[in-house]
């Protein structure tokens, strides 16, 4: 296709972030089976009788399109786009306007999935540097003609059920390629093994035209749980049926699971529960299952720290950053060495994580563990360019605005360090340790005399940043 004409597309798509965004006419949250049907035609697959049913996507660009409905009221609940093929995270952002997104996460297969206002982009890997396999698109939170409230993005997800089939697979041109089985998998149960190709899940056919691993994913995610599926497999050159039972992929038993999956549900203890030891537990068996896997690393070593297990979160960490350095790993560590007053072995990682830069632009933590690290090391004009930058990066946070004030105060600008110090208080942010050495600095520097002795580096400023630093180190 042109690229003018999938520009067209796409602007149709994302109509407007006031009002839940449309699709050919079709708005989630307010049209309904029958409008699906006049724009795509009949179903080509039913999916899950009453509530999921893939169309022909040949006249929209897609290999396929596949549509969420309410099964009572039949009203749609989101629309997918396969795409014939990919494209990049800037084209999306470009064609749909996105800002930041609302929250990104890790799927089973290990692939990142970015949720925006009224879309989701599922990526072909753990990063943005993969392409976008789909996007889904969900209603926004809002009432609707009907008078009933839709679901946001979140809600409608957390209500999918996904099935779980327990193997690790790999997209090939002859079909899905087995290259290992979970122990006690539905899988394994049915007699899929490493090396099987599978060709076909039910009707779905998955050799003879370009499919990805998220194809396949896709599927037997929306797949019922506990009804007979039928696979076609080949096996050293031979074709085989196999029935496959599968499983809900919460009620599955950790033995059963396979290493996204573990990493999927530790991430979900961690964000939904705080329940750090359960996504140790996790954790630990998946990196046994996939120990080069740089992600799951960085994940347990989150856990161990907020566990109270430095020591462990660092060695973890670092195993992470021998495999893959990232943002997070790099972040993490530094931090660990400012709390243990390790200031120039923190400064290097933590300018590492500023080089490689946090997913969010807004994320500025690394950059306030660097302004401090440079602070104790008597570097006051390089934390003053750290926190400007962050300052610049995120002007609704309020830390920034105190360290913009306790540079200027330590580097004798008392006229500098009272702004700062001003604009910090006026945001009345909740940091009771932060918000008194502000208020009693600003008494010092507001005065004529205090002006006069902040020439000279003060005995009580030191002793302010000496509690400051304490309650940051205390802090996970």
């Amino acid at each position: 296709m042109k690229k003018i004409a999938w520009c067209a597309l796409l602007v149709s798509f994302m109509h407007t972030s006031l009002y839940a965004a449309t699709y050919d006419g079709l708005t989630p949250g307010v049209s309904t089976r029958q409008d699906a049907e006049r724009v795509f035609g009949k179903p080509v697959k039913e999916v899950i009788p009453g509530k999921r049913y893939d169309y022909s996507g040949e006249n929209h660009d897609a290999s396929r399109i596949s549509v969420v409905f309410d099964p009572a009221s039949q009203i749609i609940q989101s629309i997918s786009l396969y795409f014939k093929e990919s494209y990049g995270r800037a084209d999306f952002k470009k064609w749909f306007t996105l800002g930041e997104p609302l929250k990104n996460e890790i799927d089973e297969a290990g692939n990142l999935v970015e949720y925006y206002q009224d879309v989701v982009l599922h990526y072909d890997g753990p990063d943005t540097k993969q392409r976008v396999a789909y996007i889904t698109h969900f209603a926004t939170l809002r009432v609707s003609e009907f008078g009933k409230e839709t679901q946001s993005t979140e809600e409608v997800l957390a209500q999918q059920k996904k099935s779980y089939l327990g193997v690790n697979i790999a997209a090939t041109a002859q079909g899905i390629l087995v290259y290992s089985v979970a122990p006690q998998s539905p899988a394994e149960q049915a007699g899929l093994s490493v090396g099987d190709i599978i060709l076909e899940v039910g009707r779905d056919k998955f050799y003879g035209r370009p499919v990805s691993n998220y194809d396949f994913v896709s599927v037997i995610s929306g797949l019922p749980a506990y009804t007979p599926i039928t696979f076609l497999v080949e096996r050293q050159n031979k074709k085989i049926y196999l029935t496959v039972n599968l499983r809900e992929a919460d009620t599955a038993h950790t033995k059963g699971l396979d290493a996204g999956e573990l990493f999927h549900l530790a991430d979900k203890n961690i964000k939904e529960k705080q329940d750090y030891q359960t996504a140790i537990d996790f954790l630990e068996e998946a990196i046994r299952l996939a120990p080069s896997n740089w992600m799951y690393y960085n994940e347990l070593g989150y856990a161990y720290y907020h566990h109270g297990q430095s020591e462990k979160a660092f060695q973890v960490l670092e195993r992470s950053a021998q495999i893959a350095p990232s943002y997070f790993s790099s972040y993490l560590i530094g931090r660990i060495l400012v709390q243990r007053n390790d200031f120039d072995r923190a400064m290097f990682f933590l300018n590492q994580a500023v080089r490689i830069g946090a997913p969010d632009v807004k994320d500025i933590a690394a950059r306030e563990w660097l302004g401090c690290a440079y602070l104790s090391k008597g570097m006051d004009s390089l934390a003053l360019d750290v926190f400007l930058k962050a300052h610049q990066l995120a002007p609704q946070e309020p830390e920034p605005l105190y360290f913009l004030g306790f540079c200027y105060d330590r580097m004798r600008n008392a006229r500098e360090a009272m702004v700062y110090y001003k604009k910090y208080l006026d945001m009345r942010p909740n940091d009771a340790t932060k918000v008194s050495a502000a208020r009693e600095r600003l008494k010092v520097v507001s005065t004529e005399s205090g002006r006069q002795a902040s020439a000279v580096m003060s005995e009580s400023l030191m002793k302010i940043y000496g509690t400051v630093m304490q309650e940051m180190q205390k802090s996970r």
